[in-house]
């Protein structure tokens, strides 16, 4: 008859072979090959393992750091600004210089000196700096200059036309209709009334002073010069008067004063 194993013998077995288990595992964990950084792929790409959330730091045993993937960003490239230079001290010597002819023409003794320079200051202040911008390749912008230059004054008028316009109904009719406790008829008739009276002592004085009788216009000789006489200063009994002789383009050629003695008697003249 067979004899049967007992039950402490078959757990001391068992126990044997799982710790020779264990060992055999170790042994082929340690001769297997260390994991490269590139694996193959199914089909034959490779991949790149991720790194791992924590690494030890060189020279500093037991800390840990977390590395910080690199990563490089594509800015997109800025396009290349051409370079310009700045040219804003020839358009002020423009303007500086129409400012200096406008000088010029009021200090200017000679009436036809004066015109030349005044116009010559008005041409200067409206093309110089549109022509600089244009010498510079900058078209727009030249435009641009001589549409403020014209249109500036332009809006510079109209708005003070405006204004004053707006100010003076402000305080002759809306002011008087609002604050005057009369009717309104009342103050538009006062304002009417107003405006003749004053246009007809203007119109009186002014026009009285010059438009007069007696008027002549004198034609200039052959060479073109013509005199003009007035009275500067009178007294009861001597008047002073002064002469002027002025070419055709109006220089003036020569100067005389001449005094009067003024009676009330006929006093003959010697021929």
């Amino acid at each position: 008859m067979r004899k049967q194993p007992s039950r402490g013998a078959c757990v001391a077995g068992l126990v044997l072979a799982l710790v020779a288990g264990s060992r055999a595992a170790r042994a082929g964990e340690a001769d297997a090959p260390a994991p490269s950084g590139e694996v193959e792929a199914p089909d034959g790409e490779v991949d790149v393992p991720a790194p791992s959330a924590e690494v030890e730091a060189p020279g500093a045993p037991g800390e840990v750091y977390a590395p910080v993937p690199s990563a490089q960003v594509y800015a997109p490239a800025k396009p290349e600004q051409p370079q310009t230079t700045w040219y804003g001290w020839q358009t002020l010597l423009a303007d500086g210089a129409a400012a200096g002819l406008v000088g010029l023409a009021i200090l200017s003794p000679d009436g036809n000196g004066a015109n030349v320079l005044g116009t010559a200051s008005f041409v200067t202040y409206l093309v110089g700096g549109p022509i600089i911008h244009w010498a510079h390749g900058h078209g727009a912008k030249g435009w641009g200059s001589l549409g403020l230059r014209v249109g500036l004054p332009l809006a510079g008028t109209l708005a003070g036309f405006l204004v004053g316009k707006a100010v003076y109904y402000a305080w002759s009719l809306v002011i008087p209709l609002v604050f005057i406790p009369m009717p309104w008829w009342q103050i538009l008739l006062g304002y009417l009334a107003m405006h003749l009276t004053a246009g007809l002592i203007l119109g009186v004085v002014f026009q009285l002073a010059h438009l007069v009788e007696g008027l002549s216009f004198p034609k200039p000789d052959a060479d073109g010069a013509i005199a003009e006489g007035w009275v500067e200063k009178r007294g009861r009994s001597t008047c002073f008067c002064r002469v002027e002789v002025r070419s055709a383009s109006d220089v003036l050629v020569a100067t005389a004063s001449v005094v009067y003695k003024v009676s009330s008697r006929t006093i003959p003249v010697p021929r």
